[in-house]
This record gives structure tokens, sequence and C-alpha cells, in this order.
């Protein structure tokens, strides 16, 4: 159908802005690069909820081999009103999937996860499995990253996830003594296999990441897991989508003094978001104008912020 054709396109400000890469052709204040287009309004960036479940049951129309016309005609909807529930435009409750499961298809089980999730929070999608060991905030941060065209990262106080070697990530888990054994064990498993889904995907998405001096000099376990850690990230940085560099103490301070922050960009079915996260909670901000400034404000940096492999420790 044509409505599915152009949902699958990239918006145009996702094909024109290249904020994120510090990339743009148009400069506007405090000599900020940025490109022109139009971004959408806010109104139009729907939760990430609803995009998790719609596009798991588009997944499974599709999966049972009928179009979207067909399968509203047996669910007795107007076709515009499934696309709406497919594109996360609208909420669905939990009995219509429920009966989209049993069109569809799916095992009983299958039909019992989506209702609930139609009920309550987040579709969850290959991070089901950790659903008894890490929040639901990251398990959807997970999940936005596998479809993620590009993403970037500033990071303060330790090493980016997905630069972390197994036994940096060990210790930085081992620090929750409150937590047992098997529990730490499982979350170590949860972000190696995040860092593996991430760096074999096929296309990879392009990755930035700006470091503070402070994570580097931090003692974390020994000399020696220091010294394969920073020698791990230069690695890292040679590959071609992976980008590193290092805000050095001696850069002094800068505009953005307010922590970490994550920014995830999509193509044209899913919003662009930023996540950050304190010891109590995760938080997504969908915001167009926010996430902009986000963008904005890590292309500054960026700027100034030494490439890794010419950093010295």
């Amino acid at each position: 159908m044509a409505a599915e054709a152009a949902r699958r396109k990239p918006s145009v400000w996702l094909t024109k802005s290249r904020d994120w890469l510090g990339h743009g052709t148009v400069t506007r204040g405090h000599g900020v690069k940025r490109t022109q287009g139009k971004a959408p309004s806010t109104a139009k960036q729907v939760s990430i909820r609803h995009r998790q479940l719609g596009d798991r049951l588009r997944t499974a129309r599709t999966a049972a081999g009928l179009r979207q016309d067909d399968a509203a005609q047996m669910l007795e909807l107007h076709p515009v009103t499934l696309s709406k529930i497919e594109n996360g435009h609208t909420s669905v409750k939990p009995m219509l999937v429920r009966e989209m499961a049993r069109i569809y298809g799916l095992p009983t089980e299958v039909a019992d996860e989506l209702a609930a999730r139609a009920a309550g929070p987040g579709a969850p999608g290959w991070t089901v499995s950790y659903r008894d060991v890490i929040p639901e905030q990251v398990s959807a941060l997970a999940d936005i990253e596998a479809r993620a065209t590009a993403m970037v990262q500033y990071e303060t106080e330790f090493m980016p996830f997905l630069l972390q070697t197994p036994a940096y990530a060990e210790h930085v888990i081992g620090l929750a003594t409150q937590v047992s054994p098997e529990r730490r064990q499982a979350h170590l498993n949860f972000r190696l296999e995040r860092q593996t889904r991430l760096l074999t995907r096929n296309p990879r998405p392009k990755m930035h990441f700006i470091i503070h001096e402070a994570i580097f000099r931090a003692h974390v376990g020994s000399d020696t897991l220091m010294s394969d850690q920073f020698a791990h990230v230069v690695n890292l940085s040679r590959q071609r989508s992976i980008d590193v560099r290092v805000w050095r103490f001696k850069d002094g301070l800068h505009q953005w003094m307010s922590g970490a922050f994550t920014l995830l960009q999509s193509d044209g079915e899913w919003p662009h978001v930023a996540y950050t996260e304190n010891q109590v909670e995760g938080r997504f901000d969908e915001d167009v104008h926010h996430v902009e400034e986000y963008a904005r404000l890590f292309g500054i940096i960026r700027r100034k912020a030494t490439p890794i492999r010419e950093f010295q420790l």
C-alpha cells in the first residue's frame, strides 16, 4: 500500500539533520552549525510504548501473509485505524490485541504478552529474556538501540557500556554488592549481549562518543584492567562507524555540565530520543526541540574534544 511505503521512507528532517555527526551546513547562533529542514512538530512524536507494540503487531500481520486492508476487514476496523495502531499513533485495547493475535496465528503465550503490554508499559524486543533482571527503561533503551541509525553519548563518570571490556563491566556491576551474585551475572550477560548485538549489526549504526578524561584517570580494578580498557577503546575507534573523543581536564568547562546523556537517531518509523538516567530512574525525552538542543550541545563539545588516538594518558 502507498501508506505503508510512505511510512518506510525517512523523514526530510532525518535525512537533512546532521547535527548528530557535527556536519551541519547552516549556521545558527553561538557558532553552531545546523542543517535546514523543518522538524516534525512535537505533537507528532508518539510514545515509545505505542511504537514498540505497533511494530510487533505489524510484524505478526506480515508474517501471517495478510495485507493491511485484509487484516482490517477481518478485525472489523477501518484500514486507517489499523494503520494508526501499527504506526504507534494510537493506543490499542488488550481485547483487540488478543483478536489480532488469534487472526495472525500467534501462540497463546505471545498473545498474553502483547495484551499485557497493551494494558501497561513497553512492548519488549530481544530483551524479554532479561525482563526479571533489568529495569524496564533500560530494556526499552536496548530495543531502541537495535533500530537506531546513529547514536551519540556523552559520559562523565564511567566508560560507556558499548566500549567496556568484560573485565571493566564485571568490576562496575560488581559494585552493586546489595545484589545477589546470580543477578549481577545476569546483568553482565545482558550488557555483553547488548554490545555484541550493536557491534555485529549490519548495517551498524554510526556511533559517536565523548568521554571525560576523569573516566580514564579513575582507578578501576587494577592498572592492567585500565590499560587494557584504554587499548580496547583505541582499537574500537579505528573502525569507521565508531568515533571516540576525550574531553580533557585542560579543556575546562563547557556549555553542558549537567551529566551524561545518550541520543538515538532512528529512521522514519521511530522518533529520535534523548535518554538520561540517575540512581532512581531512566528518562526518555522525545520532544523534538529538546533532542535538537542535546544534539546542538553535543556538536559544540565534539568540535573541541580530542580524538582518542591523539590523547595521551
